[in-house]
């Protein structure tokens, strides 16, 4: 879908920076021509993302657009017994999962809206549009896709949440999701596109439709969750609140009582008192 998204924009005039761990990625974007760098790095290194952004900020002067893409399925099945194994203590338990889908599909992208957000401000009189990829999944589970399913909702709950907290500014920053239905990519096992109806599947066209939408959306519309799946982009709402007093907290109508300056200042001291917690990746 990356690929897609960076030829629809060179197409129009853009000028793009891929960011793939596969450094083949080199070669597809020397063929794209010099509207088009390629920065190989892994979505997961914080500092990686960091330099793809700078040396995006150093070739072209600005950042308006940003596709945070990167994720891929389940890496085990979550739910299926493991092989336990014996610890020290002689007690059997499973070893550690697998949460690699989590940390590309949820952190990795938290670690690119934290970084649009930087850049975004660098030039505040221009939009910043930040996309993020959600899938259908993110908004239905899906009981085969276990922790891809989190951590698609995920994504969406970050969308919302950002975009809530950037309408309380007069910042020009946008935050939308997009949630792709079935689309035959390289990801996709064959065993599944060669065996799933043609009219259940997802286009790319679709994607790139709601894709191409947000881009040049000149209201810089923000919150939006799109579904695109077969033929269609289907904005979808928030779930209605259950009472008044979810509504209540959600939307902040304590802010008369509490001062919420206050409140983000207690999250950061507790913050710190949690510093031990934080462990080396595995």
């Amino acid at each position: 879908m990356g690929l897609a998204g960076t030829e629809l924009l060179v197409k129009d005039g853009w000028y793009v920076t891929m960011f793939d761990f596969n450094a083949e990625g080199a070669k597809v974007a020397a063929k794209l021509g010099e509207q088009v760098l390629f920065v190989q790095g892994n979505a997961l290194v914080y500092d990686d993302q960091v330099r793809a952004f700078k040396q995006t900020w150093d070739k072209w002067g600005r950042i308006d657009v940003v596709w945070a893409n990167a994720g891929f399925g389940d890496a085990q099945d979550f739910f299926r017994p493991a092989a336990a194994v014996e610890g020290e203590d002689g007690m059997l338990t499973p070893p550690r999962p697998n949460t690699l889908t989590v940390d590309v599909c949820l952190t990795g992208v938290i670690f690119t809206t934290y970084l649009a957000l930087h850049f975004f401000r660098k030039t505040p009189t221009r939009p910043g549009k930040l996309i993020l990829q959600s899938s259908v999944n993110g908004l239905w589970p899906n009981s085969r896709l276990i922790l891809y399913s989190a951590a698609k909702h995920g994504v969406v709950g970050l969308t919302r949440a950002l975009a809530a907290r950037l309408r309380e500014t007069d910042e020009q920053i946008s935050v939308n999701a997009i949630c792709p239905g079935l689309v035959d990519t390289p990801l996709i096992s064959s065993t599944m596109i060669d065996n799933i109806p043609a009219h259940m599947k997802t286009p790319m066209s679709t994607i790139m439709r709601a894709f191409s939408d947000i881009v040049h959306d000149q209201a810089n519309t923000s919150g939006q969750v799109l579904e695109a799946s077969g033929p269609d982009v289907i904005p979808k709402d928030p779930p209605p609140y259950g009472n008044d007093a979810t509504e209540y907290i959600v939307e902040l109508r304590y802010r008369d009582l509490i001062d919420v300056g206050v409140l983000a200042k207690h999250g950061e001291e507790r913050g710190k008192a949690r510093k031990a917690m934080e462990v080396a990746p595995a």
